[in-house]
């Protein structure tokens, strides 16, 4: 039996919302994409081929303790005017640009 605190709204067609004392998680696909909001500060969203964000002004990420990013096979960062950063799945890391600056 389903907790009688957990209220569900759920299609047939897979979608679902979840509104729990832990928090909010909306999945569709019966779970192979989720988006979970939960009270302990968390926000995890999951996705079995891909995430995509996209806006027209900034993205701004900012983290006090470490901001940590992790490709399986690659990590690649590039701008529009062709500067990029290519970490590699053996190690290397390749920084190309019009011109380069290191401290």
């Amino acid at each position: 039996m389903k907790d009688p605190a957990t209220k569900y709204l759920k299609v047939i067609s897979g979608q679902e919302v979840n509104l729990s004392p832990k928090g909010i998680v909306v999945q569709c696909c019966d779970g192979v994409v989720r988006i979970e909001v939960l009270k302990n500060g968390k926000i995890n969203l999951y996705a079995q081929n891909e995430i995509q964000i996209a806006v027209k002004g900034e993205i701004n990420m900012e983290a006090k303790r470490m901001a940590k990013m992790l490709g399986g096979k690659t990590v690649y960062m590039k701008s529009a005017k062709g500067g990029s950063l290519y970490l590699d799945k053996k190690g290397n890391i390749t920084i190309m640009g019009v011109e380069t600056h290191m401290n």
